[in-house]
Parts: C-alpha cells; sequence; structure tokens
C-alpha cells in the first residue's frame, strides 16, 4: 500500500514523539509496545468532537481504562472521587481531557486538590477552567501551570476564587 506524503503538522507530530523517545533509556521502549502506542496515538488524534474546541483533546472511558491498566468501573470510581477531570457529552459518554495525563499516563498533581474545591460546580465548568489563562498564574492556565509542576497552593487559591465566583453568578440567576 503506497503512503500518502505527511503534512507538516504530522510531521511535527512525529518529532515531537521522537524527541519524547529520545528523552528515554533505550531499554524503556519495548518493541511490543510500538504497534500500541501509535494506535493509540491515532485514536486520540481522530477523536475530534465539539468538546475539544471548549476543553481541548480528550480519550474516552475505554481508552484512559487501558492507558491505566485498570477497569472501566475503577476508571468511573476516580470521576466519582475527583481525581480526574471528566465531562459527559449529550449521549453520556466520558471524555477525558489528555492535557492531564503525564507521560506515563498518571493524572499530573494538583488535579485531585482543585477538583475537591470545585465539585460542586457543573463537571463541564471544572473542565473549562482549567484551559482559561490566569493573570494569577502569570498568564498561564491552570492547566500549564499544573503540568509545569508550579506551586500547587496558587492553583487551589484560584480555584476557590472561582468556584465562589461561580456558586455566587448561579444563586443570582436563581
Amino acid at each position: 500500500m503506497a503512503r500518502r506524503r505527511l503534512t507538516q503538522t504530522e510531521r511535527g507530530l512525529l518529532d515531537a514523539i521522537a524527541d519524547r523517545m529520545a528523552s528515554c533509556r533505550p531499554d524503556e521502549i519495548r518493541p511490543d509496545s510500538i504497534t500500541e502506542a501509535a494506535r493509540l496515538a491515532v485514536t486520540v488524534l481522530r477523536d475530534k468532537n465539539s468538546l475539544d474546541d471548549v476543553i481541548g483533546p480528550t480519550c474516552t472511558t475505554s481508552v484512559l481504562a487501558k492507558w491505566w491498566q485498570i477497569s472501566r468501573q475503577a476508571v468511573h470510581k476516580a470521576v466519582k472521587e475527583f481525581r480526574v477531570v471528566a465531562v459527559q457529552d449529550a449521549k453520556h459518554t466520558w471524555h477525558f481531557p489528555t492535557w492531564q495525563l503525564q507521560e506515563d499516563h498518571r493524572s499530573i498533581d494538583g488535579v485531585h486538590e482543585t477538583l475537591i474545591i470545585m465539585r460542586d460546580l457543573p463537571r463541564m465548568d471544572q473542565a473549562m477552567w482549567y484551559i482559561k489563562p490566569a493573570k494569577q498564574l502569570n498568564g498561564l492556565t491552570p492547566a500549564q501551570w499544573l503540568i509545569e509542576k508550579r506551586d500547587i497552593s496558587c492553583a487551589t487559591t484560584l480555584a476557590r476564587q472561582y468556584a465562589h465566583s461561580q456558586i455566587r453568578a448561579r444563586q443570582k440567576r436563581d
């Protein structure tokens, strides 16, 4: 089968993957996992939906369960315990923003702490908060702030302020 020519964006993706791989020891990358990693990457890239425009790229419960090597029920338990950012679409399918996952697919530090603070807000409001730039975080989004392993207390303070303002706004509407 003839391959098509890759776009500049696709070549950039391959370069980014090569950079990540170069930071690993050669024995950390198992040959049997290459095909699976490629399949998962394409799944995440192809899984386009309107949520991507609002909360960034996402993966589904089954993909996250495979990455975490746990059952779908255990993923849903993590959602209930506010250990992972999750949003349901109109068909009740859970979507998980991929920005919250480290290279080893564990959740980044600070997600649980900030989600607990925002637990009374709708899931979509929670997810959107993470990707909105904040002047209190030097213009970074809370997601970027946590990914860069900056002071979690700054993010929790901002989450608390956001939760209070959203609850006050909802009370005024009601």
